[in-house]
C-alpha cells in the first residue's frame, strides 16, 4: 500500500510543490516593469518577430521582410523557445508578465520529467527526492521565470535522455522503437533550442546501441534516434545555409565564442566588457580586410591564437573547468544589478549565501550518490558521459555556472539517491563531511560577489567584509555602477552638460563635463560606476548657452520610484534610474526609454581602482549581438 500511494501520489505532490514554489518566486516579477536584459531581450525581439508572422499567416497575407529578420536573429540561437515566446504574444498579446508564464508552467512540469528519469536510475524514493531536489532548488526556481531557454532545454534534454534509458527496459521491440524515437525527437528539439546539444546528438544513440536490446536490433535503434534527431534539425540547417552561404552548425556564434574562449581574462585595471568592445572593433577591421563574416573571422583569429599558443589553451580549459563549478551568479545579477525591483539589504545578503549553499549542498549529494551503491555501475558511467560530453565545448569557449545547470539536471538522481538514503546516520555524517570539505574548497579558490547597482554596494560589501574578499588584491575591478536615462520633452533648454557631483562617481576620461544638446524627444544614457564602489552616484545636470544658466544636482539611485520617469528640477527634462543592468530596448513597450538603434558608444580605460565608463547617445551604430 504504501508502495502504491508512492508511485500514484508523488507526482501529483511533486508537481504542486514545484508549481507552488515557482509562483511564489515569480509573482513580484510579473506585475512591476521587469525588462528583458541580457539575452533576454534577444529572446524577447525574435518572439516578437515571430509573433508578426503567425499574424501573416493566420491572415493569409505576405510575410514581412523585416518581421523576417527579427525572428531569425543573426542566426545567434536557434528559434524553438523564440517561437514559443512569439506564440504567447500572438495568443496574449505582446505581454512580458504572461511570456514569463511560459517559462514557469514548463519548469514545472520538469519536475515530473526529472521524476520519470530518476525512476528509471534510482529506487522510488531516491527518484521522488530528484523530483523535489529539482522543485526546491533555487537556480531551478529562478531560471523559472526568465526568458532564457534554459528550462526548455532542460526538460527537452530529460526527456532525451529518459526515453533512451527506457528503450534499455522497454518489453517489446515495439516499445524499444519508440523509445528510440522519442528519444530521437526530443534531442532534435533540443537542438533546435540550443547549440549545446551537440555532443548529446551522438552521446545518446551511442547509449542505445550499446544498451537498447540484443544482436543487430540495438544498432538500429541508435540509427532511428540519430536519423530523428537530424531529421529534426535539417530545415533550420539548411535555412542556415542558405542565410549564410556556408555550414553553420545551429549557431552563428560558435566561431565568435572561441575566440572569446582564447582571449585572456582582462588584467588589472580593465573590464570584460571593455575587453569585448575592443574584440569587436579588431573582428570589424579583419572582416573588412577578408571579405568573412563576423563569426568566420573570429574562429580564423581563435585558431590562429591556439596554434600560437597550444598550452595557454589548456590552462585556460582547466581554470574554465572550475568556473563551472560555481553557484550560478545569473539570479544573483539580477538581484544585485537591480533588474529585479530592489528589495532589501539583508534579503540580498541571504539570498547570496543560501544560493550558495544550496548549490554545495546539492554537490555534495551528487558525490555521494556517484560513490553510493544507489546507482548501478553502466548508469554511473553514462551520467559522467552526459556531464563530460556537456562541460567539454564550453571548456574551449565560454564557461559559466548557468551552461552547468542542465548537467546538474542530468545528476539529480544521483542527488536523491544518497537525500534518501540519509535516513541512515553514517550517511548523515558523510554529508556534512563532504558539505563542509567543499566548503572549504571553495573558501580556498576565493569567494565571489559579483556587480551590483549603487543601491545594493551596501550589501555587496557586507558580504565582502563577512567572506574576507579584498577585491583590489587579487586585481579585479569592483563593478558597481548604475545607468540612468534622461530624456528632453519641451525642454526650454537646448545645450547641456552632465558632470559628476562627488569625487565617487566616475565620468568618462578625467572627469570632463558631457556635453548633450537634446531634440525633441531625445534620450540620453549614462553609464557610471562609483570609484571603488563606495557611497552613492550623484550628477549635476546643467543648461548653458544663450538660456538662462541653471543647474540641478540628480539623486537617482531609486528617486520617486522604479522604472518611472521622473522630473530632474530642470524644466522639460525627466530621469529614470534603470540601476546596473544592461537593458536593450524592447519591440512590445511603446515608453521604452532607449531609442533603436542604440547609440555609438565610447569606452575609456579606468583609472586604477576604478571601472569603465561609457556613454551612450542617440546615435545611429552597428548593433552587436
Amino acid at each position: 500500500m504504501a508502495a502504491f500511494a508512492l508511485r500514484h501520489r508523488a507526482p501529483l505532490v511533486c508537481l504542486a510543490v514545484s508549481l507552488a514554489v515557482r509562483i511564489v518566486a515569480a509573482w513580484p516579477l510579473l506585475g512591476p516593469p521587469v525588462w528583458p536584459a541580457w539575452d533576454e531581450a534577444g529572446y524577447v525581439a525574435r518572439g516578437a518577430g515571430f509573433s508578426q508572422l503567425y499574424q501573416a499567416l493566420l491572415h493569409g497575407g505576405p510575410l514581412p521582410a523585416d518581421e523576417i529578420e527579427a525572428a531569425y536573429g543573426s542566426g545567434v540561437w536557434p528559434p524553438l523557445h523564440a517561437m514559443l515566446v512569439g506564440l504567447v504574444f500572438a495568443l496574449l498579446g505582446p505581454s512580458l508578465s504572461a511570456a514569463r508564464w511560459l517559462p514557469l508552467l514548463l519548469s514545472a512540469g520538469t519536475t515530473l520529467l526529472v521524476l520519470r528519469y530518476a525512476r528509471r536510475l534510482v529506487e522510488p524514493r531516491g527518484a521522488v527526492a530528484a523530483a523535489l531536489l529539482h522543485a526546491l532548488y533555487p537556480a531551478f526556481v529562478g531560471f523559472s521565470h526568465l526568458l532564457w531557454s534554459e528550462t526548455l532545454f532542460i526538460a527537452l534534454l530529460i526527456a532525451a535522455v529518459a526515453a533512451a534509458l527506457g528503450v534499455e527496459t522497454a518489453a517489446s521491440a515495439r516499445q524499444r522503437l519508440l523509445g528510440a524515437l522519442g528519444a530521437g525527437a526530443c534531442l532534435g528539439l533540443a537542438g533546435l533550442t540550443r547549440a549545446a546539444i551537440l555532443p548529446f546528438l551522438l552521446l545518446v544513440p551511442a547509449w542505445i546501441a550499446l544498451r537498447g536490446g540484443r544482436g543487430r536490433s540495438r544498432w538500429g535503434l541508435a540509427l532511428v534516434s540519430l536519423a530523428t534527431a537530424l531529421l529534426l534539425l535539417a530545415p533550420y540547417l539548411a535555412y542556415l545555409h542558405h542565410r549564410e552561404g556556408r555550414l553553420v552548425l545551429l549557431s552563428t556564434t560558435n566561431g565568435y565564442n572561441l575566440l572569446l574562449g582564447q582571449t585572456p581574462a582582462p588584467g588589472p585595471g580593465s573590464t570584460r566588457r571593455a575587453q569585448k568592445e575592443q574584440l569587436n572593433q579588431r573582428l570589424r577591421e579583419r572582416s573588412r580586410e577578408t571579405g568573412q563574416s563576423r563569426d568566420e573571422a573570429a574562429r580564423d583569429l581563435a585558431l590562429e591564437e591556439i596554434r600560437r599558443e597550444p598550452g595557454a589553451m589548456l590552462l585556460r580549459a582547466t581554470e574554465r573547468a572550475g568556473q563551472l563549478l560555481e553557484a550560478d551568479d545569473h539570479l544573483l545579477r539580477h538581484r544585485f544589478q537591480a533588474v529585479e525591483p530592489p528589495g532589501s539589504q539583508a534579503a540580498a545578503v541571504a539570498s547570496w549565501l543560501w544560493l550558495h549553499f544550496a548549490f554545495y549542498l546539492l554537490l555534495a549529494l551528487i558525490l555521494l550518490g556517484l560513490a553510493g551503491p544507489g546507482l548501478r555501475a553502466a548508469h554511473k558511467a553514462l551520467l559522467l558521459a552526459l556531464v563530460a560530453a556537456g562541460a567539454a565545448p564550453t571548456l574551449f569557449t565560454v564557461a559559466s555556472a548557468r551552461m552547468a545547470l542542465p548537467l546538474l539536471a542530468l545528476l539529480l538522481p544521483a542527488a536523491g539517491a544518497a537525500l534518501a538514503a540519509l535516513r541512515r546516520p553514517p550517511k548523515l555524517a558523510q554529508l556534512i563531511a563532504v558539505l563542509l570539505a567543499l566548503l572549504a574548497l571553495e573558501t580556498w579558490r576565493g569567494w565571489q560577489v559579483r556587480g551590483s547597482s549603487s543601491y545594493y554596494a551596501p550589501a555587496r560589501e557586507t558580504l565582502r567584509q563577512l567572506l574576507g574578499i579584498d577585491d583590489r588584491a587579487r586585481g579585479t575591478v569592483p563593478l558597481v555602477g548604475d545607468r540612468l536615462a534622461l530624456r528632453a520633452r519641451s525642454a526650454e533648454c537646448h545645450e547641456f552638460e552632465v558632470t559628476a557631483a562627488n569625487s565617487e562617481t566616475l565620468l568618462p576620461g578625467t572627469g570632463a563635463a558631457i556635453p548633450w544638446s537634446p531634440g525633441q524627444g531625445d534620450t540620453l544614457i549614462l553609464d557610471l560606476y562609483l570609484r571603488e564602489g563606495r557611497g552613492r552616484p550623484g550628477l549635476v545636470l546643467r543648461c548653458r548657452g544663450p538660456e538662462a544658466a541653471r543647474s540641478v544636482t540628480l539623486d537617482f539611485v531609486l528617486a520617486g520610484g522604479w522604472r518611472v520617469w521622473q522630473p530632474t528640477g530642470m524644466p522639460g527634462v525627466e530621469q529614470l534610474w534603470i540601476g546596473g543592468a544592461e537593458i536593450s530596448p524592447s519591440p512590445l513597450d511603446p515608453d521604452w526609454p532607449v531609442p533603436m538603434p542604440l547609440a555609438e558608444t565610447r569606452a575609456v580605460q579606468p583609472d586604477s581602482g576604478s571601472s569603465a565608463t561609457r556613454m551612450r547617445a542617440s546615435l545611429p551604430r552597428e548593433t552587436e549581438d
